[in-house]
């Protein structure tokens, strides 16, 4: 079942969870994209040095700092969020949310 679907909000609880569930997951995907582009720009970085294309003195220092201040919170940040997902997973398989 899509948002678009003409019957979606037929049902709104569902249809809210849904919505949230989609939330959810996209801030997850946006947290992953900035540390993956962030970690791209470093590799390219090196990789023009190994090659050779790019020597010591034309390598924007300021910027690979900037990179790699960007990456860490970053992964702070995602390893944060994994924290709270299992602290929540762990309480719910205790209260037994996940028995049938």
């Amino acid at each position: 079942m899509t948002s678009e679907a003409p019957d979606f909000w037929n049902d709104t609880a569902k249809a809210s969870q849904i919505l949230k569930s989609i939330k959810s997951k996209k801030i997850w995907v946006h947290a992953y994209e900035v540390v993956k582009t962030n970690v791209e720009d470093l590799c390219v970085f090196y990789d023009f040095f190994k090659s050779g294309e790019l020597d010591e003195k034309e390598m924007d220092v300021f910027e690979i700092v900037d990179d790699v201040e960007a990456i860490l919170p970053a992964i702070e940040h995602l390893e944060w969020k994994m924290e709270q997902v299992d602290h929540t997973h762990c309480r719910m398989c205790a209260e037994g949310a996940f028995m049938n």
